[in-house]
């Protein structure tokens, strides 16, 4: 049986957890640890399994320090018939880990950053923003005594809403209706919107 010790490994990571990969085809019934080593101050993903590749069986073997600690319970795993994603929960929420794992230099070949899921920090604050936009600091409408006044920090709120409605389903375009009767208006009748109305009688 092939044996492959280091399947590939595609990662990036949010300021709370980090989203990992491992492809290993047909690996139905992994072993899974996931823990902390205290002592070296790290977090400890380890794999191990009966697969396939290229379609032949083999074992699949992977065990990873990592920068930092994990909460490992509140840590989930996804298993594929070609791929077992798991989401880890960082023990500690904060900036961005500078690399996945605890030893220095260049990684091994792999280990790779998932670009598809990459997101560095400031793109990460920014989509907190606009997810938190709260809708119940805008003015309303109907404000009594006048017309309605907003201020810069209002209008504000208001692009930053205006900016969510195509993810939300809506669209900030104005829509071209066709009016069924608008044909008949402009080119059958000459004594329509063109004729001179009569004076009003008093």
């Amino acid at each position: 049986m092939e044996v492959v010790k280091a399947p590939n490994v595609k990662w990036a990571q949010r300021k709370d957890r980090l989203l990992v990969t491992v492809e290993c085809q047909n690996c139905k019934e992994p072993k899974l640890r996931i823990e902390n080593d205290e002592k070296e101050g790290c977090g400890v993903l380890a794999l191990s399994g009966e697969g396939t590749r290229d379609g032949k069986p083999c074992s699949y073997g992977l065990s990873l320090e990592l920068f930092g600690e994990l909460n490992k319970d509140e840590s989930k795993v996804s298993v594929g018939d070609r791929k077992i994603v798991l989401v880890l929960l960082k023990s500690k929420s904060g900036p961005h880990w500078p690399r996945l794992l605890k030893a220095k230099g260049k990684a091994p070949q792999n280990i790779k950053v998932d670009w598809d899921l990459y997101m560095d920090s400031d793109e990460e604050e920014e989509q907190e923003k606009k997810s938190n936009f709260d809708i119940g600091t805008l003015d309303d409408f109907s404000v009594s005594g006048g017309p309605l006044l907003l201020s810069s920090a209002r209008l504000l709120g208001l692009a930053k809403l205006t900016e969510s409605l195509p993810r939300l389903g809506f669209t900030t375009k104005p829509q071209k209706f066709d009016d069924p009767l608008d044909k008949d208006v402009h080119t059958d009748s000459e004594d329509s919107d063109d004729e001179d109305l009569p004076d009003l009688v008093n």
